[in-house]
């Protein structure tokens, strides 16, 4: 990091003899033995591309980027970078994050977005975000509104999507503390979907899946005192929060989706491991879209068991279902 100009003229100095490097190396290996030239060099590129990181935040270009009026995502992690990071990544987080807004904003006006037809033009038209930004190194995208739609001081009724962007910032913030407060968000606390809007903020963390480490978010529309940071780890404390219900029986089972009943919203869990009996599951109306999407996937359900008299589990009230890819 650059405190201050004599180490902002030290950077540039070290940059210039690495790029001077680099140039080098293009010219005698690259001609001879290309792969060779992609090993050598990637150190090289990582290195400048993070010292022009430093200049950019020191000279005031990630300033200036903060005020464009939005959302700026932050991704870190091993292949994170431009060149190396897939293009799927960072399109499966901006529209991941678009639809976690939507379906927030929709929460929020006490729609139902989970149902067809269950979230309102205005909604639609208001979470279409636009991308207003694409930085390098950690690779930083920008998502905000359009022009015609920036909030100004005569603005009388909060936009949908700036609403729910604090709701999902809060939680965010919430679950990326050191220690995780027992008491949600005011902004959620009381809403009867409260679960379905962790679910939102939960597909957006980073998972086992993926190469991404961190998912950091700053800009005007982020009003907290520490910028919220989503991990693995906010992952797994938001699954817990959903899954684990106080006074209940949890329980976790893996298997595969069979026979949906849409009437009574319930499924049966079957080729579970060591030969374990076919097991009874139900889903509330907010996972029932997601219970279709893995239908004859193999799965891991957790929630709360219910047992009869005799003890034997009949049924698993599904908090979270996860479909397990092949390693």
């Amino acid at each position: 990091m650059i405190i201050d100009d004599k180490q902002l003229k030290q950077t540039r100095e070290q940059l210039a003899q690495l790029e001077e490097d680099l140039i080098s190396l293009q010219r005698e290996v690259y001609p001879i033995n290309p792969d060779r030239f992609h090993l050598m060099a990637e150190a090289y590129i990582d290195h400048i591309m993070e010292l022009r990181k430093q200049i950019d935040e020191y000279v005031g270009i990630k300033i200036y980027q903060d005020k464009l009026g939005g959302v700026w995502l932050r991704l870190t992690g091993p292949s994170i970078q431009l060149g190396t990071a897939s293009a799927s990544i960072l399109a499966n987080t901006i529209e991941n994050f678009r639809k976690s807004i939507r379906s927030i904003a929709a929460i929020l006006k006490g729609e139902v977005p989970y149902r067809k037809g269950g979230v309102s033009k205005e909604v639609e038209k208001s979470c279409d975000l636009v991308i207003i930004g694409l930085m390098p190194g950690s690779m930083r995208v920008g998502l905000g509104l359009p022009p015609e739609r920036q909030p100004d001081l005569f603005t009388k009724e909060e936009d949908p999507a700036i609403r729910a962007i604090n709701t999902f910032m809060e939680v965010a913030f919430w679950v990326s503390a050191l220690e995780v407060s027992p008491e949600l968000p005011s902004s959620i606390a009381n809403l009867p979907s409260k679960d379905y809007v962790l679910r939102q903020v939960m597909n957006i963390a980073p998972s086992k899946k993926l190469p991404i480490d961190t998912i950091e978010f700053s800009g005007t529309l982020v009003h907290l005192p520490k910028l919220p940071i989503l991990t693995k780890e906010s992952r797994s404390r938001l699954h817990d929060v959903i899954a684990k219900e106080k006074g209940a029986e949890y329980m976790e089972a893996i298997g595969t989706i069979r026979e949906i009943d849409l009437d009574y919203l319930k499924f049966y869990l079957r080729e579970r491991p060591q030969n374990e009996p076919q097991l009874h599951c139900e889903v509330n109306e907010e996972m029932i879209d997601d219970a279709k999407a893995a239908l004859g996937e193999r799965v891991k359900v957790d929630g709360s068991a219910k047992r009869d008299v005799s003890g034997r589990i009949t049924l698993l009230k599904v908090k979270t279902l996860e479909i397990l890819t092949e390693d």
